[in-house]
């Protein structure tokens, strides 16, 4: 859950995502890359999409899936991106293509990250539980859904006591009965009379 919650923090706050990555590099800052647009005085009457997809697919013939993100400014460029992992998103490869020509202007794969930027791309993958495939994943789901029952569980806990009803218990005193004396019968008396005891004992007969 420790790990969840960390990587979590990782996208809200910028001054902690800039703290993992200066840690995993040893203290080394990340240097930002330099911005890179699109040519606008080559502009065609015709977006080359279709030729960015068809270098996409013969740079990557074994790609899971493509993808492709229209620039919003008139001078930026197209990104795109390759996956081949099934469970994982941080291994791709990404490139840059100007949008008005469709020629290829930069490529980066997760190798070529150093460790902060390795541990940063594999940030979604780590909080998801991806980095360890399904089990990883079920996993991280049932550490979540812990972790969410917690305020419920303690709120019922906290309600129950405060709101606990004191039981009266009724104490009921008994009085002692006194000993009483026990009699037995002698084993004269608990054996069959006959004519050989009456001779033996003559005071039986009396």
């Amino acid at each position: 859950m420790l790990i969840i919650a960390l990587t979590g923090l990782v996208w809200s706050f910028e001054w902690f995502d800039h703290s993992v990555q200066w840690i995993a590099n040893g203290g080394v800052k990340t240097a930002k890359s330099k911005p890179i647009f699109s040519d606008t005085t080559k502009t065609v009457a015709a977006f080359p999409i279709d030729k960015i997809h068809a270098d996409l697919i013969a740079l990557n013939p074994d790609a899971l899936s493509l993808s492709i993100n229209l620039p919003e400014k008139s001078n930026g460029i197209v990104n795109a991106t390759a996956r081949s992992g099934v469970h994982i998103r941080y291994d791709v490869v990404r490139y840059q293509f100007d949008q008005f020509t469709g020629q290829l202007l930069k490529t980066s794969s997760f190798e070529e990250k150093n460790r902060g930027e390795k541990l940063r791309a594999m940030n979604y993958d780590i909080h998801t539980g991806g980095l360890l495939g399904l089990p990883g994943k079920l996993l991280a789901f049932f550490a979540s859904l812990i972790a969410a029952s917690l305020p419920v569980t303690g709120f019922m806990i906290w309600y129950g006591r405060k709101n606990k009803k004191i039981v009266e218990r009724k104490v009921v005193f008994v009085k002692p009965i006194p000993n009483r004396p026990v009699f037995r019968r002698s084993s004269i008396m608990q054996s069959p009379v006959t004519k050989e005891g009456i001779e033996n004992n003559p005071g039986i007969a009396d």
